[in-house]
């Protein structure tokens, strides 16, 4: 009995109801025996009445699903769970009483027993009356026997049941959706099921070695800690709250919290049982939901807008206070509220524009009704009303069905409307009298107003065009070339985006052909947080003023332009040598301003302090110009990044009438591209006479001819001839091999710089590090290693860039230390104009005399017999870096390795 209540706690099936009719049935025919014992029935009457409850409760549970679909039934069941497991304790402690009572007895019998038979041998009539007191012990022992038997038949059978039921309730608790936890006194979880470990994000044993007070949410433990005692002191039968617990992540997960308590035989208090349902998005919805709640109400509330339900197809009306209160009335003044209520109280001129509205609302044709009308104030004048609605349900058939929607008191917006209209009168009337063209536009770009002088200027009034079509429609012009604006060069557009417009002059090309001079300023219409509403430029007709001042400027732009736009360096020295003037083209060379060089000697100035021998040099150059002697020769100055530039400068003396020099004019010519382009076509025409000599693409194919019959030659006769002939034979191979490797290295070498490949943006990062996977399998064998920090990005040509890196870790491979892994590190500096790097190694190093000459083409500083090669890699290399407009230099000291630099230009 004690074991099938257990089970109806954890899961009530129809089949299990024939176990409790059966185990009724045999407690109902030991009933009257019980009863005769007189001691016992007291306990047996208590047991009864609990285990009558409990047959009657799980009857009407069985009956659950006669009445529901099981799913519906199991949980119907399970919400009565605190009364089962209430009722369950009950029988289960009156069960105990009755059968610690019959053992009791039992033992109480067999001492009597033992005490009778020790006076066996006094008197006759004490033998009888103990031969009569036998009688009814054995009549009692009789009894106690089938008590005894009862006892152990209903003691197996709940052995049975439990052994069944533990594995019911571990099943169930095991595969429970819900989370579900057993927890002792001091809140310590002594067993907990997979989807409460989920929730929480911790492990069974984790969970082990905490306390439910460990991860509640503080603001929850006192009451959940309440509820716990509340129940363990049998104050209540069960408690259900909604609590926060504290997942393994920080998270809070909300439950709904279910406890019962279990109870020993003996009263004592067992556990408790937690059923644990997490609530999380039903709290967030509920959260959302009463967010949207006040905000809906607070703006209803901070609008004061009235608002509106209607029942489109019945009439009926829904209206809140704010709508009476717009009106001047209480929302009951106004009952019975119907549709014509908000009919009465428009204006009639109005009513038919709201019908229009609502048609074409209800026809589709517009996304929601809104419309301005005028109703009637309880004082008696109109007021402006914002009328706003949308249909949430519609009918089956199309038509509209409930409708809500909104009332805004406007008036004051509609008077300061009017008000806005006649400032806007004034305001026309005053531009309109000045001889200032006035444009402006609203913040969308739309062009909102011209003046009179607007329209004298352009001879065409204001047009809603695209701002992108002003300057072509308008026919406004660059005022030196005539060509028309850009869109932002337009002055208006550029003070629509938030420009000033100062003094910026513009041509415009009047209606009847007309070329009109203007000089404009404008800026932003701003709102008092700085938001742009719009522009506005003013325009001042200059056409003769410019045209008076354009005759006086005429010949001073004409010389200006020359000495400033010339490519040359022209600048007026005193004959003592201090700067008067210098042009731009000077100026902008070197990175400076007039005040820069303006009253300084010539030699003091920026470009001549590439060396004090260069200064001296011009110091004696103006020495003699200033004696009336023209000085010219080649010098190299700085450019503005203290690059040395080589001029073709000249001193030209310029003399008085009496022949006295006044002054004296310096010019400088850059001739760094010819003497650059001339040492190059030195070194272009060196290079192509030695490899003329050399190696040709004619070369290839009979080369690659004479390898193949070579190698078939060394593979068929290859032992048959003498060793002398073998030998000979593996000569040649190895030194076709060797000739084909240098036609390919000088084939490479004659086409950097001739391919027009563009150049792009190169992630040194990525390139060394798909050099590291090309070179993997070397530097697996030896051991080595290349090391490199962040790495730049440059502008240059990719293959060669690959080829500059490939070759230069290639070599410090190939010329490691025997039995020395190779060290091999990148690294780079960044300078004004360039990018520095350096590769270093730990290998064996070479004479630092050689350091210029190992770069020449062919130039071997070992034989092939030690190391192969054919004298072209680092040549390679040069030209790739000259190509990047960079230098080459390598540095080493013979058995410590070496570090190779190199420099790319950055643009």
């Amino acid at each position: 009995m004690v074991s099938e209540k257990q089970r109806f706690q954890l899961r009530v099936e129809p089949e299990n109801k024939s176990n409790f009719e059966l185990l009724k049935r045999s407690l109902d025919s030991q009933k009257d025996t019980l009863y005769q014992l007189d001691q016992f029935s007291e306990e047996f009457r208590l047991f009864e009445e609990t285990y009558s409850s409990r047959i009657a409760q799980m009857e009407r549970q069985m009956g659950y699903f006669e009445e529901f679909p099981a799913d519906s039934a199991q949980s119907k069941i399970a919400s009565e769970w605190p009364q089962i497991q209430n009722l369950s304790s009950q029988v289960a402690n009156s069960y105990q009483g009755l059968l610690e009572g019959l053992i009791l007895e039992s033992q109480q019998t067999k001492s009597q027993y033992f005490e009778m038979t020790r006076f066996n041998s006094f008197y006759f009539i004490i033998s009888v009356l103990l031969l009569i007191t036998l009688i009814l012990v054995n009549y009692f022992l009789g009894n106690r026997e089938y008590a005894k038997q009862l006892r152990e038949k209903v003691l197996e059978s709940r052995l049975l049941e439990i052994q069944k039921d533990s594995f019911e309730f571990k099943t169930a608790f095991e595969s429970a959706a819900i989370g579900m936890g057993l927890v002792d006194n001091s809140g310590k979880w002594i067993k907990v099921n997979p989807s409460l470990c989920k929730m929480l994000e911790y492990t069974p044993e984790e969970l082990a070695s905490l306390t439910f007070q460990e991860i509640t949410h503080p603001d929850d433990l006192f009451d959940d800690l309440e509820q716990a005692k509340r129940l363990r002191n049998r104050e209540i039968d069960s408690y259900t709250i909604e609590k926060r617990y504290l997942t393994k992540s920080g998270k809070i997960v909300w439950v709904n919290l279910s406890g019962t308590a279990v109870w020993n035989l003996d009263g004592s208090f067992r556990h408790y049982i937690a059923q644990i349902e997490n609530i999380t998005s039903r709290k967030k919805s509920h959260e959302l939901l009463q967010i949207e709640r006040d905000r809906l109400s607070n703006v209803i509330e901070g609008t004061r807008a009235g608002t509106w339900e209607w029942n489109v197809q019945t009439g009926e009306t829904v209206f809140n206070e704010n709508w009476a209160n717009v009106l001047g009335y209480t929302l009951s003044e106004l009952e019975p509220i119907t549709i014509d209520t908000w009919v009465s109280f428009t204006h009639p001129d109005d009513l038919e524009l709201s019908n229009q509205k609502l048609q074409e609302y209800f026809n589709r044709k517009s996304n929601y009704y809104e419309c301005y009308c005028r109703m009637r104030h309880r004082d008696g004048h109109w007021i402006w009303i914002l009328d706003r609605g949308k249909v949430v349900t519609w009918t089956e058939d199309g038509k509209p069905l409930k409708m809500f929607g909104t009332h805004t008191d406007v008036s004051e917006l509609k008077t300061l409307e009017s008000e806005l209209t006649q400032k806007n009168s004034f305001i026309k009337k005053v531009l309109d009298s000045i001889d200032v063209g006035i444009v402006v536009c609203d913040e969308h770009g739309k062009l909102t107003l011209f003046n009179e002088a607007t329209l004298a200027i352009h001879g065409l009034d204001a047009e809603d065009i695209p701002h992108s079509e002003w300057a072509q429609y308008y026919q406004l012009l660059d005022s030196e070339s005539l060509l028309p604006l850009t869109e932002t060069e337009v002055p208006l557009y550029k003070a629509w985006k938030g420009e000033s417009v100062v003094s910026q002059e513009m041509a415009i090309r009047h209606h009847n052909g007309q070329i009109i001079l203007v000089e404009t300023s404008g800026g932003p219409i701003l709102s008092n947080e700085g938001q742009i509403l719009g522009a506005v430029v003013a325009m001042k007709d200059v056409t003769a003023k410019r045209h008076a001042s354009a005759l006086i400027e005429k010949s001073e732009r004409k010389f200006k332009g020359i000495f400033n736009s010339t490519f040359q360096f022209i600048g007026f020295l005193e004959p003592d040598g201090t700067v008067l003037e210098a042009n731009q083209t000077a100026l902008d060379f070197a990175g400076l301003v007039p005040a820069d060089v303006i009253g300084k000697k010539f030699w003091d100035c920026f470009w001549w302090q590439i060396s004090p021998e260069t200064q001296r040099q011009l110091q004696n150059a103006v020495e003699k110009a200033g004696k009336g002697e023209f000085i010219q020769y080649e010098v190299q100055v700085w450019d503005k990044y203290k690059n040395p530039v080589t001029v073709l400068f000249n001193l030209k003396p310029l003399l008085d009438e009496y022949g006295q020099v006044v002054a004296i004019i310096p010019e400088g010519r850059l001739i760094q591209d010819i003497i650059d382009i001339r040492k190059s076509l030195e070194e272009k025409n060196h290079e192509l006479e030695r490899f003329a000599s050399v190696a040709s693409h004619d070369l290839k194919e009979p080369l690659r001819m004479v390898i193949n019959f070579l190698q078939l030659l060394e593979k068929k006769y290859k032992g048959s001839l003498d060793e002398k002939a073998d030998q000979y034979i593996h000569f040649a191979v190895d030194a076709s091999q060797r000739m084909s490797r240098l036609v390919n290295d000088l084939l490479e070498y004659s086409r950097i710089g001739t391919k027009q490949t563009k150049s792009e943006n190169i992630d040194l990062n990525l390139l060394v590090q798909n050099q590291e996977k090309y070179f993997a399998p070397l530097l697996d064998e030896c051991e080595g290693s290349i090391k490199y920090g962040q790495l730049p990005t440059i502008y240059g040509k990719d293959v060669p860039i690959q080829t500059l890196f490939r070759n230069l870790i290639s070599n410090s491979i190939k010329y490691r230390k025997p039995e020395v892994p190779p060290q091999i590190e990148i690294r780079a500096k960044e300078l004004p104009t360039h990018w520095e790097f350096a590769i270093s190694d730990n290998g064996i190093g070479f004479d630092p005399a050689q350091s210029d000459r190992i770069f020449d083409i062919f130039t071997r500083l070992h034989t092939s017999q030690h190391y192969q090669g054919t004298g072209l890699g680092l040549a390679i290399c040069k030209k790739i870096v000259e190509q990047h407009r960079g230098k080459i230099w390598a540095e080493s000291i013979p058995g410590m390795g070496s570090t190779f630099y190199f420099t790319l230009g950055k643009i």
